[in-house]
Formats: C-alpha cells, sequence, structure tokens
C-alpha cells in the first residue's frame, strides 16, 4: 500500500486542509508541496504503549 500525503499544519491551498488530513492533489503538486513543509509522506510512527515514569518520592526516609 502506498503512502498517504498526509498534512503538517493547516494550510488553504484549493480547499481547507487541516493537521493530519490526506492531500488529494497531483503528484506534481504534492511534491511542490512537501518542498514547503506543508505535507508529508512518511508514513507516522507507530504509537507507544509505554507508561510515563513514576514522580520520584521527595521526603526523605
Amino acid at each position: 500500500m502506498a503512502t498517504q500525503p498526509r498534512a503538517v499544519t493547516s494550510f488553504y491551498h484549493g480547499k481547507q486542509y487541516r493537521k493530519g488530513d490526506i492531500v488529494e492533489e497531483s503528484d506534481a503538486v504534492i511534491a511542490d508541496l512537501e518542498k514547503d513543509g506543508l505535507v508529508t509522506t512518511k508514513d507516522a510512527p507507530a504509537p507507544s504503549n509505554k507508561k510515563a515514569p513514576e514522580p520520584e518520592n521527595k521526603k526523605a526516609k
């Protein structure tokens, strides 16, 4: 499956795109938008299910 281009930030290019939306434009337009930093074709990193570290108890024992 090909990677879908997603908006990195909100912008307007013929239609309103919000951060995370799939951008449906021609390959040439996608390349220009990616060059300008508005679109990415890289896969999003997989979410991690790691728990945040427990806060240390500052009270002296």
